[in-house]
């Protein structure tokens, strides 16, 4: 690999930016779990009327985090993110924004993501439960971005039926 690369990083201050925007989720490093309980967390900290509340995600998510390891390869700091790809010896840099998605049960939350198969590559930021106290009623709203290209998807179903 030519360092040069690595420059196209390199800030006004000449020191090269962390291009971590993405974290792994995976069973052996919990630091991409971490990432995605504190944006919960964070987002729904915001109780800003007493009509809706949030529910803290230590009560309710213990169900959530077993999908979340099973189809989420990155957790994301922000709802927006930056992908970076190395074509042809340069630097490509994309930004993305996460979907956002509302289920009114867990059961409706499982089975959206239930729909993803092995192959995508699927980044989250937060997943929120919201009451209305009103109403009596939950509400769950997912920030996601399915990062997936054709080709990759293609490539991990071949290298599965020969393998």
């Amino acid at each position: 690999m030519d360092i040069s690369i690595l420059k196209q990083m390199q800030g006004i201050d000449g020191t090269i930016k962390d291009p971590s925007d993405l974290y792994p989720i995976d069973e052996l490093n919990p630091y991409g779990l971490v990432i995605f309980l504190n944006s919960s967390i964070r987002m729904g900290s915001q109780n800003n009327n007493v009509e809706i509340a949030t529910v803290d995600p230590t009560i309710w998510m213990s169900n959530v985090l077993d999908m979340v390891l099973e189809k989420f390869s990155y957790a994301s700091h922000s709802p927006r993110f930056s992908k970076y790809e190395l074509k042809s010896g340069t630097l490509f840099s994309t930004i993305l924004e996460c979907d956002i998605e509302k289920f009114n049960t867990e059961e409706e939350l499982i089975r959206f993501f239930d729909k993803y198969d092995n192959y995508s590559t699927l980044v989250i930021f937060s997943c929120v439960k919201y009451v209305d106290l009103s109403k009596l009623i939950t509400t769950f709203v997912v920030s996601y971005k399915d990062i997936t290209d054709s080709q990759t998807k293609r490539d991990r179903k071949l290298e599965s039926i020969i393998n």
